[in-house]
């Protein structure tokens, strides 16, 4: 499936519970959330779930400058000219797998992120979550982070957060920001990477500077 929030699942001010060995696999997020995207008050919880081969990855028709049906959004600089969706122009492209933001929570228990592709957050890119929790032998296993071709002409690139990446940008309270403390055991993380010039081959974590 494919979609520019959320390739497979898109959600806000939602519950929502992915369990009994559900796979969310193969799917496109043109933005963000390659295979789940959870907005705003949303709460969600994976159980027992597969997330593999997702993809957030802005769609490109190579060898071509028109396309009407994109309203022939292009780039054209020598070798890397060719049309590109415009929904997603210039686009970074975050959480191969899960995109969260603004969430109330975010738990994973016994679920596996495999392979999958952003150009920040190969696995999972949370952002103002203050309640993340993975845990109960979930895995991460080659997850990527890496430029994608949209981005091909941009001189100045950076990813971070090959299976993970986690950020606090604003809190409500000080109260709120010292229970920001995402819980991650019991976890499997192997072969994930970073593709260039960024951090956090396994986990990136960022905070506003106290």
């Amino acid at each position: 499936s494919r979609a520019v929030l959320g390739g497979g699942l898109y959600a806000k001010s939602s519950t929502v519970q992915l369990s009994g060995k559900a796979k969310v696999e193969n799917n496109v997020g043109f933005r963000d959330g390659g295979g789940l995207y959870f907005g705003k008050d949303t709460i969600s919880w994976l159980i027992d779930v597969t997330i593999r081969g997702n993809r957030a990855e802005c769609p490109v028709r190579l060898g071509t400058t028109s396309c009407p049906d994109w309203s022939n959004s292009a780039t054209k600089e020598g070798i890397y000219s060719f049309c590109i969706h415009p929904s997603c122009t210039g686009y970074l492209g975050r959480g191969g797998a899960v995109f969260v933001e603004a969430a109330t929570s975010f738990d994973a228990r016994r679920s596996h992120f495999l392979i999958n592709t952003a150009s920040s957050g190969g696995g999972i890119y949370a952002k103002d979550t203050l309640a993340v929790k993975i845990y109960e032998g979930s895995s991460f296993i080659q997850n990527i982070c890496q430029r994608s071709i949209a981005l091909a002409s941009s001189v100045s690139f950076s990813a971070n957060g090959g299976a993970i990446y986690i950020s606090l940008t604003i809190f409500k309270s000080t109260s709120e920001f010292n229970l920001a403390r995402p819980e991650i055991s019991g976890t499997t993380f192997k072969n994930n990477r970073v593709e260039e010039g960024g951090g956090g081959g396994a986990i990136f974590w960022s905070v506003i500077p106290g």
